[in-house]
Order: C-alpha cells, then sequence, then structure tokens
C-alpha cells in the first residue's frame, strides 16, 4: 500500500482501476468507512480512523457531524500476484437535501457500496439510492454496517443477530427485485405500444427470466459484513478458508454453505441442510463467524478478561505489541484494543479492496454495458457483443465501449461538476509561495549582511530614506493584493475520462449539455491544470488516461460539459467524436427558494458573481431574476439552502446578504362541490364565459372550464414526470393544421403515437365511467374525443411533478374555419388570412401560469375553446390603419381574464408541496413526535415497528410550508432521540376554500358571524398574495369600540 501520487504507470492501463462511490442513508457510515481505507494507505493515522472524518473537509461538515459534499480520492493498493491497483473513491452525502451529489458522483462511477445500518434497515434514502445505482448500471456490494451496535446496544445473541441480518438482506433484495420487475414492465409496455416484438428485440427469453445476478447473497461473494468504527470487515469466504481443514471439507464447497439454512453435523463430520437439523444445533454462519465475534467482544469490552485476550490473540496467531497490550489495560482503553485485535484478524480494508477488485469490473469492461445508455443507445449492442447483432451504429463508438487509453483515439471525458477551492490551496500555489517565502529569507540576510560592513556603508541620505519608505509601502501593497490574489475562489472540474489521454496546456472543445451541432459551434478551451483528489488534497499530474477520476481547471466551462478532442489521425468522421454526454437527470428539484439581497447595493456585482459561482459549484442550485428584478436561489431543502448561503457569504459572494422568509411553492386548481352556485356567465354550463376584445369587440369568443376527470389527470402527471410532454413536437390538433406556408410539419416519432394512443384510451376509459357524479348531459361526449382535439399543453417551464391544464379546441367544422369564407376563397387579404388561434394559446400560457387565487400556476383543469367569432370587416380596418398589435394584445389578456373567471365559476383549493417525512425513533419519545407532526399539520400515513428492536419506523406527509425549523424542533422535543428524513412528493389539495365564511345556520351557531376559527387556505393565499405585491383583503381594525380614543 502506497501513495497514489509515488508512480503513474499503473495509472495508464485501465485493467488495474476501479472506480466507485459510497452510497447510504445519512449516518450509516460511508465516511467513518473511508476513514479505514485512507489510514490503510498511510494517508491518516489508524488511531485517528472514524474519528477524524478527513473527507469531510467544510467546517460546517465537522460541526453537524454529516457529509454535504462529494469528495474523491485515490488509494493504490498491492494484491498478492504482485500487481498495483487504484481505487478511486467517491464518498458521497447520505442526507436527502444533496441528493444531487450523488447523481453526479454515479454517473463517474462503475460500481458502488451500499451500507445499509443494520439495526436502523432499509430506509426511504436506501431506497432511492439502490435506484440511482440501478439506473446508472452501477455493479453494487452491499456492506452491512454497524454490526457492533446489535452486540453492545440491543445485546442480541448471535441466533438474533443472524435473523436480523438475513432479514436485511432479503429487504434489500426485495428493493432490488422491485426494481428488475419495474424496469421489464416497462420495456414490455414500450415494446407494445411500438409494436416491437419482443423476441426479435435485444432482450432474449434468458435475459427476461434470469434476475439472479441483481441480487445480495454472502455466498456469492457480494455483501460484506463490517463494523467501520471498529475498522473490521469480512466475507464468509474469508472464514471458509481458515475452517475447512478443520471441518473436513473443500474451501470452494464450504463457501456456497456459509450462509443459509446449512448446519455441521458433528457426528458424521458432514454438513446438512435443513432436513437433516437436529435440536440445538446452529447453522454454520452462527457457529462459525458469530459466537466468535461475540467472544471477542465479551473478553474485551463486556466483561474483561486479560487472560482470555492473551488467548484469543495466541488462538489467532496475532502478534501485538507488548507495549500496546499494557497501555490498553493500564489507561482503561478496551476499544483500543479491540481495534488492534480486528486490524489484523479481520481488517477492513483488506476485505473491501478484496471484494471491489473481485466484483466491480475495470473501466473497459463497465463501459462495454454502460456506454449505450449514457449515448442514449439503449437499443444498440455494444462492439464486444458476441451475438452477431453489431451494426454499423456502434462502431465509430468503439472507443467509448473499450475505454481505449491510446494516445490515437479521440478523447472523450465527462465534467460531472465544478467544485471550488481556494487559490491558495492550489499546488502550484503553494509551490510559489514556498518560493517567495524562500527569497524572502535570502533578501532578509543579504540586507543583514549589508548593515554589517561598517558605519559609512550604513550611512544613507534623507532623500535615500524617503525612496526607501516608498518602497517599503509598495511591497506592502503588493503583500496584500497577494493575499486577496490566493484567498479568490478557483472553480475545477469534477470528471471521468472514457477515452484517450488528456494532458495539460492542449485545446480541446468542450459540448453543454444543450449543445446542436447543427446551429452553434463547441466552444474551445485550454487545460490548465490536471490533479488527482486526495479528500482535501490536489495532486498535479501531467495527463490522464481512459478510466480514471481527476479534478481539471480549464480557462472556462460549465457543469454537465462533455471534453472532446479529435484523434490524432483524421480518420474517423466528426460524429464518431463528437458526443454530447450531458444528459443527467437529479432526483430531487430545487422545490424551496430564497429571495437575496445585498446589505449594500454596491455589493449588487459581487453577490452576482457569487451566484454564477454557486450555481456551477452546487448541481441542485437554480438561481435566476424574477419580473420584479429580485434575484432567488432555489434547493433541495432548508439543509441545502443554508449551506448555499454560507457559502456565498464566506466563499463566493464575501459581501453581507439579506435573505427572505423561505419561497414555497403553491398550486391552484378547482373542484366539483355537491352545490354549484349557478352557471356561467352565458348562462350555460359551470366554467363558461364569453368575452370579447376592448374596446371594438372584434374578436368574441366562448371558453369552458371543467376540472379534469382524475384518470386523466393521473396520466397526464406520469407523462409529465417521464418528460414525455416536453419532447412532444407539437400536440396533435395543432399538428394536424397545415402551415400556410406550405411547409411540411414533422413527422410523429414512435413515442409520440405510442402517447396519443394511451391518451385517447385513458379519455374513453373515463368517459365510459357510470359511477362518476355531476356529469353533466354532453360530458361524455366532452371526454370521449378529447385527445382528438387538444391544441396545447400548459403551463410551460412547470416541474415535473405537475399535472398540468389542457387546451382543446371544441369549436363546430363551421366555426374551426379561420381563413376566408367559401365565396371568397380565391381572395388572399390580411384580414381574411388571420389566425386567432395562436394569440388564444398565448393567453392560456398565460393564466395558467398566474392563477387568479394568488398568481400560482394552475394544474387539474380543461379549457375548451367552444366559439370564436371575428368581425373580418373590421379587422380590416384595424390592419390598414397599423393597429393589429392593439388587437391582438387585447385578445391575450381578454383569454387570460376569461380562464382566470372560468376557473372561480367552480370552487377554487389551493395544492400544498408536501414533503414525505420517515422519522425513526423509540417508543418512550413516540407522542412527542405525534405532538410535532400535529402541530406542524402533518399527516401521519404508516406506522411499523422494526422487529426486533424497540424502534418505530413513521411514515408521514409533512407541508413543505410548516416544514421550516421542524427537524431542529423534532430534535429538542424529543432530546435527540428522533431524526426526520424529508423528500419532495409532489402536491396535495387542501380541502378548504379559500373563500369559505360562515354560512349555514350551524356554522353560524358555532362560529358566529366572524368566523372565530382561522382559514388556513386564506392565509396561505394572503401570504403569497403580500409576498408578490397584490391586493389583500384584511380587516385591519378588528374591535374599533376598545380603542381609548373614542369618548365615553
Amino acid at each position: 500500500m502506497e501513495n497514489p501520487a509515488s508512480s503513474q504507470t499503473s495509472l495508464q492501463n485501465p485493467l488495474f482501476i476501479r472506480n466507485l462511490t459510497t452510497l447510504g442513508h445519512v449516518d450509516h457510515g460511508k465516511t467513518t468507512l473511508m476513514d479505514s481505507l485512507l489510514a490503510s494507505n498511510n494517508i491518516i493515522s489508524a488511531r485517528m480512523a472514524g474519528k477524524i472524518r478527513y473527507m469531510d473537509s467544510r467546517e460546517d461538515e465537522q460541526e453537524r457531524g454529516i457529509t454535504m459534499e462529494a469528495s474523491a480520492v485515490g488509494l493504490k493498493y498491492r494484491v498478492k500476484d504482485g500487481d498495483m491497483y487504484v481505487l478511486n473513491m467517491i464518498d458521497t452525502p447520505g442526507h436527502v437535501d444533496f441528493q444531487s451529489e450523488v447523481s453526479t458522483a454515479s454517473r463517474l462511477c462503475d460500481g458502488a457500496l451500499i451500507l445499509v445500518d443494520v439495526v436502523e434497515g432499509v430506509q426511504t434514502q436506501t431506497t432511492s439510492l439502490l435506484r440511482q445505482a440501478y439506473q446508472d448500471q452501477l455493479t453494487p456490494i452491499l456492506v452491512l454496517n454497524k454490526i457492533d451496535r446489535m452486540i453492545m446496544e440491543l445485546k442480541l445473541t448471535p441466533e438474533e443477530a443472524y435473523e436480523r441480518l438475513a432479514r436485511v438482506v432479503e429487504d434489500v433484495n426485495v428493493v432490488m427485485g422491485g426494481l428488475w420487475g419495474g424496469e421489464r414492465m416497462k420495456k414490455a409496455d414500450n415494446d407494445t405500444d411500438t409494436g416491437v416484438d419482443a423476441s426479435g428485440g435485444v432482450t432474449t427469453k434468458d435475459d427476461e427470466e434470469d434476475d439472479s445476478g441483481i441480487y445480495f447473497d454472502p455466498a456469492q461473494g457480494n455483501v460484506i459484513f463490517a463494523s467501520a468504527i471498529d475498522s473490521w470487515g469480512f466475507r464468509p469466504s474469508h472464514f471458509a478458508r481458515i475452517f475447512a481443514r478443520k471441518l473436513f471439507a473443500e474451501q470452494i464447497n464450504l463457501k456456497k454453505v456459509m450462509w443459509g439454512e446449512w448446519y455441521f453435523d458433528t457426528k458424521s463430520k458432514r454438513v446438512v441442510g435443513a432436513k437433516g437439523k437436529r435440536p440445538g444445533m446452529k447453522t454454520l454462519f452462527v457457529q462459525i463467524v458469530l459466537e466468535n465475534l461475540w467472544q471477542v467482544y465479551d473478553a474485551v469490552i463486556g466483561n474483561p478478561n486479560p487472560d482470555k485476550v492473551l488467548k484469543i490473540i495466541s488462538t489467532l496467531s496475532l502478534t501485538l505489541p507488548p507495549r500496546e497490550l499494557h497501555t490498553s489495560a493500564t489507561n482503561n482503553y478496551p476499544k483500543h484494543l479491540l481495534s488492534l485485535i480486528f486490524a489484523q484478524w479481520l481488517p477492513l480494508s483488506t476485505s473491501i479492496v478484496q471484494t471491489v477488485i473481485d466484483i466491480v469490473p475495470p473501466p473497459q469492461m463497465a463501459q462495454s454495458y454502460r456506454m449505450g445508455r449514457m449515448l442514449g443507445l439503449d437499443n444498440e449492442s455494444s462492439p464486444n457483443s458476441t451475438d452477431g447483432t453489431t451494426s454499423s451504429s456502434p462502431i465509430p463508438y468503439e472507443h467509448l465501449y473499450k475505454a481505449s487509453p491510446s494516445p490515437a483515439v479521440p478523447v472523450c471525458a465527462y465534467v460531472s461538476k465544478m467544485f471550488a477551492v481556494r487559490r491558495g490551496d492550489l499546488p502550484e500555489e503553494r509551490e510559489n509561495a514556498r518560493s517567495a517565502q524562500a527569497k524572502a529569507a535570502r533578501d532578509r540576510k543579504r540586507v543583514a549582511a549589508e548593515n554589517l560592513n561598517g558605519t559609512e556603508e550604513a550611512k544613507v541620505t534623507d532623500a535615500g530614506d524617503g525612496n526607501e519608505a516608498n518602497d517599503d509601502e509598495l511591497e506592502v501593497k503588493d503583500v496584500e493584493d497577494h493575499q486577496e490574489d490566493q484567498n479568490e475562489d478557483i472553480l475545477l472540474g469534477f470528471a471521468r475520462i472514457y477515452s484517450g489521454i488528456l494532458s495539460v496546456g492542449e485545446q480541446v472543445l468542450v459540448l453543454l449539455p444543450k449543445f446542436n451541432p447543427a446551429p452553434t459551434h463547441p466552444t474551445r478551451i485550454t487545460i490548465a491544470a490536471l490533479y488527482l483528489m486526495m479528500g482535501r488534497e490536489l495532486l498535479p499530474v501531467s495527463s490522464v488516461s481512459a478510466g480514471q477520476i481527476f479534478a481539471a481547471r480549464f480557462n472556462v466551462v460549465w457543469r454537465g460539459g462533455t471534453i472532446v478532442r479529435p484523434p490524432s489521425t483524421q480518420g474517423p468522421r466528426p460524429q464518431s467524436w463528437l458526443l454530447n454526454l450531458g444528459r443527467i437527470t437529479h432526483i430531487v428539484p430545487p422545490i424551496v427558494r430564497l429571495s437575496l439581497l445585498p446589505a449594500l447595493p454596491g455589493d449588487l456585482p459581487a453577490l452576482l458573481r457569487g451566484l454564477r459561482i454557486l450555481e456551477q459549484a452546487d448541481p441542485c442550485v437554480e438561481t435566476f431574476q424574477m419580473d420584479g428584478g429580485e434575484w432567488v436561489i432555489g434547493g433541495a431543502g432548508e439543509l441545502h439552502l443554508e449551506r448555499c448561503l454560507k457559502d456565498l457569504r464566506e466563499r463566493f459572494a464575501k459581501v453581507e446578504i439579506h435573505a427572505s422568509k423561505p419561497i414555497v411553492p403553491f398550486r391552484e386548481t378547482a373542484i366539483r362541490e355537491s352545490v354549484q352556485f349557478g352557471g356561467g356567465s352565458t348562462g350555460g354550463p359551470t366554467g363558461t364565459i364569453s368575452s370579447s376584445t376592448s374596446p371594438n369587440g372584434i374578436i368574441h369568443f366562448t371558453i369552458r372550464c371543467v376540472p379534469l376527470p382524475s384518470g386523466i389527470r393521473e396520466f397526464l402527471a406520469a407523462k409529465r414526470r417521464r418528460g414525455v410532454l416536453t419532447r412532444l413536437s407539437r400536440p396533435r390538433r395543432e399538428g394536424a393544421r397545415q402551415p400556410q406556408d406550405g411547409s411540411r410539419q414533422p413527422r410523429e416519432s414512435q413515442e409520440e403515437r405510442a402517447f396519443w394512443d394511451e391518451f385517447e384510451q385513458v379519455c374513453r376509459r373515463e368517459a365510459s365511467r357510470k359511477e362518476r357524479k355531476h356529469r353533466d348531459a354532453d360530458e361524455e361526449k366532452l371526454w370521449r374525443n378529447l385527445a382528438e382535439r387538444v391544441c396545447a399543453f400548459g403551463p410551460l417551464g412547470t416541474d415535473a411533478y405537475d399535472t398540468g391544464c389542457v387546451f382543446v379546441d371544441a369549436r363546430d367544422a363551421h366555426n374551426t374555419q379561420n381563413g376566408p369564407s367559401d365565396e371568397d376563397a380565391h381572395i388572399s387579404t390580411p384580414a381574411a388570412d388571420f389566425d386567432p388561434l395562436p394569440y388564444i394559446l398565448t393567453g392560456f400560457q398565460l393564466a395558467t401560469r398566474q392563477g387568479p387565487l394568488c398568481a400560482e400556476p394552475v394544474e387539474g383543469l380543461a379549457y375548451f375553446l367552444e366559439k370564436v367569432e371575428v368581425n373580418r370587416e373590421k379587422l380590416a380596418v384595424e390592419i390598414e390603419q397599423n393597429r393589429i398589435t392593439q388587437t391582438t394584445g387585447s385578445l391575450i389578456s381578454a383569454v387570460r381574464d376569461a380562464c382566470r373567471s372560468a376557473l372561480l365559476e367552480w370552487s377554487p383549493r389551493l395544492m400544498l408541496a408536501m414533503y414525505s417525512c420517515d422519522i425513526q425513533c423509540s417508543t418512550d419519545v413516540l407522542g412527542r413526535v405525534y405532538g410535532v407532526l400535529s402541530k406542524r399539520k402533518g399527516r401521519v400515513v404508516a406506522e411499523e415497528m422494526n422487529e426486533g428492536t424497540s424502534f418505530f419506523t413513521i411514515s408521514a406527509r409533512l407541508p413543505v410550508v410548516e416544514s421550516f425549523g421542524f427537524a431542529d424542533e423534532l430534535r429538542k422535543r424529543t432530546s435527540g432521540a428522533a431524526g426526520a428524513m424529508l423528500v419532495f412528493s409532489g402536491y396535495d389539495l387542501l380541502p378548504l376554500s379559500p373563500f369559505w365564511v360562515p354560512s349555514t345556520i350551524e356554522e353560524l351557531e358555532d362560529l358566529g358571524t366572524t368566523a372565530d376559527r382561522v382559514n388556513q387556505a386564506k392565509v396561505y393565499m394572503d401570504s403569497v398574495r403580500e409576498r408578490k405585491g397584490m391586493f389583500v383583503d384584511r380587516k385591519l381594525t378588528m374591535e374599533p369600540e376598545k380603542q381609548r380614543t373614542l369618548k365615553k
């Protein structure tokens, strides 16, 4: 084991490189595990492993005890056969607010260590991380951590501990099986929608039936049992190698029966299964593994016995220095003695490294099956396939599938994110600083030597003194400027190279995520420096080859960029090396926002510069300027925004910043009530509005608003969440209208055709439902032909959790004609060719983007355009007088107001952004947890007791607007015995009208005319309106008769 900076030869061979990340729930031991690996590479002391948290380089990370930023380190290990392996490890956060850090890290790695606390079991975040690893095609290794808690805290027997371990492995396999089954069902649905025969596709019958490779099984070697805090870990094969001779069995056969219902029969000296079990027999894993671990803990910590400890050391053939034994005994420090024993008996680093080498594939093998999904070629075969399906399409990408490190192949690297470091922390700047200090020391010695030459040489003139004073002032100023430059933040790219060799000083091309080769050209940049990441340190290198994870300094680059360079021989076409790998999705959207303002107006440029740096350094941060001119920053949660503000104040902007109260999004909708107060303004059905352009009334129209049925809403929400609606070239009704310039419409893709066919089926199914209440006479016809008449989906630019609204062209055939009439068809005039539909759609988008309640997006409604009448004669006059823009602007405003008024014809409601809250606590604080949840208007969904423990797992839904300070209050009320994990999970309807007032006799008797009960929906609506500067209907004087200024 040696430092990776000592040699660069093994780094050039991808066969000896392993790239992997650590994934797990918060406080499940990821950073502690990394400390043990760092200690094995002599980067930190073995005594400080698990205490120093070396990978947590931020001050707030050390204070809170959680990881907030992903950090990488390169570790080098020499195995028994003499080969040198390099493990590029990335430590990731476990908190859900920093899920984007996991997304960026998993894109660069080929394997993952999945850590699970055996006491807490599989948590919600563990499931999300398993899904992330499965989607990114990472090779997982399960690490069952904190086994020492079962011994010291829960006081379980070895048999009970085995049952607990088996249950955790089973829970993880259930999650993996669900992911595999969901992917198979999705692929079968896609094949059915597109008409592709499953037998003729890429997947074969064997692939569909064989799912054994995705499960975790200790007998297969992909499960590690560990205690990171005590620095020990093992696989069952380790004990099989030790006990093979004692049990008169071969090592290969014994490895297969070390886990499961297998028992050793002492009479027949054979291993028997469950059928041959006799009373009192224990499983091999309990008898050989767990009982020995329990004895060591009991002798060292449980019931300290020095004689028994010495016997264990001699039995295991360990060599511990007598000084260490004496120090541990005299200082009563059993934990240190325990670490010494396990460091030689079951070293954690050895088990991790050996498992990674055996299970995680090298970059060449991993890229052969991962690159297809990264390139968007899931249905293509790699060049390494032997089934005869190698077509000409993947051939140009052969250098990526094979991770070729040759200088002759094209260079392709992906910058997953940017991270900021202080200029003074760069290796070259440190070297320059040391050189400057050495030069200053030599100058001081030279001046001191000159002062000793005599009094005559020491005398100087007055003029000379003035010049020296000026020189001293200039020198002090230069030192201050140099210190400011050293504190400047520099952005480095966190990247992986997939093919070729990248060197310092060469010019390459960078492709941004939205790069389109047709109208734009790639940006040319220069590689200023390359580094290998060692946690807090950066090691400069001259070049990196395929398969390596590195940090790079460029003159300019953005996160998500793809670095490419043509091959040395210009043989392949540009399409073979001009690739964009920037397609990446993040699990957690920036749901919570803050409005920022500098304390001094003159610091606004510094704030904007800091925001630009922060947006590049944090993958989940979203910064933009609102219509009112205020700058807003969006984050994943309260903790994430707190870290962003700290970075802005102390690192990036370095100015005092005033932050507003958290801005939480709402949604507006309307529902049906049992009693509807009247019909539309036209006397027709509810939600029907007729209006016209002002002031001359050239265009008259009628719009009807109807709430969408639940089936259609769920269908559209699912499609928007998968990004299908954003990929539609144009809605079907809009695409059916041929452009007037004679150009051809783009053809529908298979995905679009499948979407429209499924949409039609959903609409017909909703139209035929007889159990739906409040059905109008023509409602069946309304929903049956909905898919055929859709013109637009709105609002544009909303997040993926919205259902959105639908605009439907419901005009009759004679009213749909927007051009000239039949008798004037041969005449072509501007008035005759005028089409009002685009302007109506613009008004629809404006109305759904800012609803009537508090200017929040609208969802769950369908707007039907029933009639449009255009006075062509008046329109011709407006065109001749060059006032057509006034007419179209008036039409857009009228449609916007009509859509808002139509919503208010129904019963308007607000929809709250919701968190899915998972809380784990003991039984003695269960009531306090319920009290905090009810105070925050939370709703308990489920509660479950963890078998074998006294812990409860509570699942609840909590409004985001009520969640600020929830974690701190929960910790205070429970004295730290409970912690919450909040994950954004869409919007829920608030079942209360913001315009509710007591009206019935019962309500007036209970509440009176003043309605002493607070209308929470109105409180939310007024708070948003007040923040946006809108009118708020609020009673300022509550009880005027109590004023003291009144005369008695």
